[in-house]
């Protein structure tokens, strides 16, 4: 189907008016299709906020999430946490508390309280913003360019494409090479094509620095933040992510990297291919659907089994919070609202679990937690969110 016909099923299922052959070709494209565009369509759609906010999440994608959603209940066991499908809600989230799990209601009695509240204020959702640092030093932003040729260097070509992503293009192997740098800010995301044709996926509050052309035994970038890599295969010329305190060597592969500075760990999960983590002497290859570990400070890399849909559930355009508390749940707030969190008294250590879409604003986000743990209360001021637990 073309983004018209989705885009007036989707408001004809908003308004409860799709009939059966309409419904089942939306139930069918909403089993193949990807949460980021399904959100992009729907934001382009002419339906009510609440439900821009809470919509309908694809089969597919709710079946990947319960399969990974595992807690521990009051006793300290391991529990499969079984949800109730909200019914027009693209989210699913519980507080662990003393006794087991605290769980949202049918979203029918739940919607109206989760859509209403007291927020006067709201912050909207991140979006594709990055600035691009040139080699001469002169600052590029991305999201004001026109898309077309922003600039050459050397043999080289900076284009902003029709989908808005950034991409080089080269007429040959000879010429200067130089360094560009790639920055996401709070609330910002870019895709980038580098010039061997590796796709770059970068989350907020990131940088990329790189060369214009890929020259010599290895391909380098430098990477701070997350980013989600497909890397184009050449055999003759690895390609490295030199990290923090690590570096990702691949031949031809697909992975993603999370190296914030305030998570206290920098993490490699292997989509397919593979992958050689180093850190000072000791290196590690990672198979596919492993997630290697190195906590700040350390020299050992832990490799464990990923969670894929917690690790690629930015890149989709959800949130993925596992056994989360507050203070998890905020980092990942302030990189995508730019808010700061503000503190009114203790900080419980009750845990969340659940998904829910990035596009949604501030508020509806923070009206989910309170309907999950009825013991906080959130309020924003400008760009600060006081947060308040009874």
């Amino acid at each position: 189907m073309d983004q018209q016909t989705i885009i007036h099923l989707l408001e004809k299922h908003a308004a409860r008016q799709l009939s059966p052959a309409e419904a089942t070709s939306l139930e069918q494209w909403l089993q193949t299709a990807d949460a980021g565009t399904y959100h992009q369509l729907l934001q382009l759609s002419d339906v009510p906020d609440s439900y821009k906010l809470y919509p309908p999440m694809p089969e597919h994608l709710a079946s990947r999430i319960e399969a990974g959603l595992d807690a521990i209940d009051g006793r300290g066991r391991i529990v499969r946490m079984r949800w109730l499908r909200i019914a027009a809600a693209a989210v699913i989230l519980a507080a662990v508390v003393t006794g087991g799990w605290m769980m949202m209601q049918h979203m029918r009695q739940q919607s109206s309280t989760v859509a209403g509240g007291p927020f006067i204020h709201d912050v909207k959702p991140g979006g594709n913003r990055a600035t691009l640092t040139l080699g001469d030093g002169s600052v590029i932003s991305l999201d004001e360019a026109e898309n077309g040729n922003l600039g050459t260097q050397g043999n080289v070509k900076v284009v902003k494409l029709d989908s808005g992503q950034l991409a080089y293009q080269a007429k040959d192997d000879v010429g200067e090479v130089v360094y560009n740098t790639l920055n996401t800010p709070r609330g910002g995301q870019f895709r980038i094509t580098l010039p061997d044709g590796t796709k770059v996926w970068i989350n907020a509050a990131s940088s990329l620095h790189f060369p214009t052309a890929f020259r010599g035994k290895e391909r380098l970038v430098e990477l701070k933040g997350e980013a989600y890599f497909e890397v184009a295969q050449n055999a003759a010329m690895p390609f490295k992510v030199k990290l923090n305190d690590m570096t990702v060597t691949v031949l031809g592969t697909s992975f993603n990297v999370m190296a914030y500075d305030d998570e206290g760990y920098t993490s490699t999960t292997l989509v397919s291919g593979a992958v050689r983590l180093e850190t000072g002497s000791a290196n590690t290859l990672l198979k596919p659907l492993q997630e290697g570990v190195l906590k700040q400070g350390g020299s050992a890399i832990a490799v464990k089994q990923a969670n894929l849909p917690k690790v690629m559930a930015w890149k989709d355009g959800m949130f993925y919070f596992e056994k989360a508390d507050i203070n998890q749940i905020f980092r990942q707030l302030v990189r995508w609202y730019d808010v700061e969190p503000v503190f009114e008294g203790g900080v419980p250590q009750k845990k969340f679990v659940g998904i829910m879409s990035r596009n949604t604003t501030l508020a509806g986000v923070l009206k989910i937690l309170e309907a999950a743990d009825n013991n906080v209360k959130f309020r924003i001021e400008g760009k600060k969110v006081y947060i308040k637990f009874n």
